[in-house]
């Protein structure tokens, strides 16, 4: 089970480690709920024990739990004070993250300022720490077959301080054939301002679902949120 345990906490994903197991030791078997079960286990423990850690931030905490989860896809953006603004991407299934500088437009970096990189530290309360966490968006693989089957109509809305560190949610979510709600994908952003919705809808919303159900997206429901429609605009 040490192996197995390894191999989880990896990011290998379940399939590949019974097929592993299988080939490895003739006469053991192993079934995909005992995988699961394991995993469950390791997550919960990885929760609690980051909690315990003072040491830990609440960022990497986060990114460390969703390097656990084999169905879910993500996308995040770093800051250093030193070197800019960096993109991390892991997709379901994948055992490494990628990363890249970021260097494309419509991203959240675009008209980003010094100022307003500063106004993102105090509001988060990061002080003056040499690397932030700026924006995180994720989904599950069901939510991302959903939202690719019916792309045509999405709503998205922005919850204010969610959490302890004040981040702001942002949902986007859709209709299935029996007109009912699904949710598309979820991402934890600096501010409510136009640089930081480019990126959710014009960099991980590509990311998560694929540009080709990006491109069949007909209609956006929202509040008058200036710095959204603006973003949409575009």
């Amino acid at each position: 089970m040490d192996e197995v345990k390894f191999d989880l906490q990896s990011g290998v994903t379940s399939t590949a480690i019974i097929n592993k197991v299988r080939q490895s030791h003739l006469f053991i078997n192993i079934s995909m709920e005992q995988v699961s079960l394991l995993r469950k286990k390791i997550i919960d423990d990885h929760v609690s024990n980051a909690g315990d850690d003072p040491s830990i931030s609440a960022a990497e905490r986060l990114i460390k739990l969703f390097k656990c989860y084999e169905d879910v896809s993500y996308i995040y953006v770093k800051h250093k004070t030193d070197t800019g603004f960096v993109t991390y991407t892991k997709d379901r299934g994948s055992t490494m993250e990628s990363l890249q500088h970021q260097q494309l437009s419509h991203n959240v970096t675009d008209a980003a300022t010094s100022d307003d990189v500063e106004l993102w530290r105090q509001e988060l309360k990061l002080g003056d720490n040499n690397e932030i966490l700026v924006a995180f968006a994720w989904s599950q693989s069901e939510e991302t077959r959903k939202l690719s089957m019916f792309p045509e109509f999405i709503a998205a809305d922005l919850t204010f301080g969610v959490n302890r560190q004040k981040r702001s949610l942002f949902v986007v979510s859709g209709v299935d054939g029996n007109n009912k709600r699904l949710t598309g994908f979820r991402a934890f952003m600096p501010a409510k301002t136009k640089q930081a919705y480019l990126w959710s809808l014009h960099v991980a919303l590509p990311f998560l679902i694929g540009q080709s159900s990006v491109d069949l997206i007909l209609c956006i429901s929202t509040d008058d949120e200036k710095a959204l429609l603006q973003a949409i605009d575009e």
